[in-house]
């Protein structure tokens, strides 16, 4: 009878230590690449979540499950079915847009809401009512990026080399568009893998079809290669890319070759003089021990997102369902995020400025 009341009393526990779990805390999946290629812009996604997590009022109430993608839509299709088994309530993920483009249906089937901060792919906007994203869709930096270099620039002419990803084939496609719809011709178009080290072939070509610009949309890493062989090779022509450039890795490996490309970026600033830009950039600092890049800064917000939402549907004392955090986060308008003031559109997408970068004398600055 002994053995028996205390086998009793046990489950009792479990049921109320889980049942105290579901009733006040919210789980959120979070998966990113966290290792290879691109890993720095995934990891600078998850160490801005984790400082909003654990600077939140409400940390104790909101559980996180974080896991590593590689950048593989198999990997990350994998760990989202896992997440749906560990009761996740949200998923903040798909850091890729090929990632995302894998994920998003998954989300609306499962009726699950999945918040991503930096995917782009412009297709995205039709991805479902479960679907957000707080960086700019690749139709908006595409098309700014067009008519900068038509109507700024006037250039007539425009060569593309891009990294053949979901991301870069959509900034592509939308500036070659908008390019050509402003007279412009794009006299070179050619994709490059991810990874690719030497792109001298493709360079003497773009030299030959004599362009006035020449805009990569593509990683780092891969940029900084093309900038320092374009001058091996005497190509001397305006370039341009595109945010995921600003990283200070890009002017330690093309050196002063990087003087003068011009790229679009969001609007944060990490040299802002903004109260809540500089208490975020201090705080992340003094945390990770480097200055936060945008990407940081998306990841950010995207857990301020969540957890403003949370906070809305305990004010109303209303329960907190996969369903009411995506009818909250879908009622967002001028949300004050450290990358900017931002709302979301009937599909979902984010409604927030761009600007222009150059490097100069060795610095990111932001052209007037």
């Amino acid at each position: 009878m002994k053995n028996k009341f205390f086998g009793l009393s046990i489950l009792c526990l479990l049921l109320l230590v889980s049942c105290g779990r579901n009733e006040h805390s919210t789980t959120v999946g979070v998966l990113f690449p966290l290792t290879g290629d691109i890993a720095v812009y995934g990891n600078a996604i998850r160490d801005g979540i984790l400082l909003a997590h654990e600077e939140s009022d409400i940390k104790n109430q909101i559980r996180l499950i974080i896991e590593d993608d590689r950048g593989d839509t198999r990997t990350a299709m994998t760990i989202f079915n896992s997440l749906l088994l560990r009761n996740a309530d949200i998923i903040i993920g798909g850091g890729m847009s090929s990632v995302a483009a894998a994920l998003a249906p998954l989300a609306q089937q499962e009726r699950i809401p999945m918040l991503s901060p930096t995917a782009s792919l412009p297709s995205l906007t039709h991805s479902g009512e479960y679907f957000f994203r707080i960086w700019s869709s690749d139709n908006y930096e595409g098309r700014i990026i067009a008519d900068y270099i038509a109507n700024v620039v006037q250039a007539r002419t425009a060569a593309l080399l891009y990294v053949n990803l979901d991301y870069g084939v959509g900034i592509r496609d939308v500036f070659t568009k908008e390019f050509e719809e402003k007279g412009g011709q794009v006299v070179f178009n050619e994709g490059y893998e991810p990874g690719a080290t030497d792109f001298r072939t493709q360079l003497v070509r773009i030299r030959n079809s004599n362009p006035d610009v020449l805009f990569i949309p593509g990683y780092f890493q891969e940029v900084a290669n093309i900038l320092r062989q374009a001058k091996e090779l005497n190509l001397n022509v305006q370039i341009f890319g595109i945010s995921s450039l600003y990283d200070e890795r890009i002017i330690q490996l093309a050196g002063e070759q990087a003087e003068g490309i011009i790229f679009t970026y969001p609007m944060y600033d990490s040299n802002s003089g903004d109260e809540i830009i500089q208490t975020f950039v201090r705080n992340f600092s003094d945390r990770f021990g480097n200055r936060p890049s945008a990407f940081a800064a998306h990841g950010y917000d995207a857990m301020k997102v969540v957890e403003h939402a949370i906070k809305q549907l305990k004010e109303k004392k209303e329960p907190i369902t996969k369903e009411s955090l995506r009818n909250e986060i879908s009622k967002i308008r001028d949300f004050n995020g450290v990358s900017g003031k931002f709302s979301f559109d009937e599909n979902g997408d984010v409604i927030k400025s761009m600007r222009f970068m150059t490097v100069r004398n060795g610095e990111f600055v932001t052209i007037e």
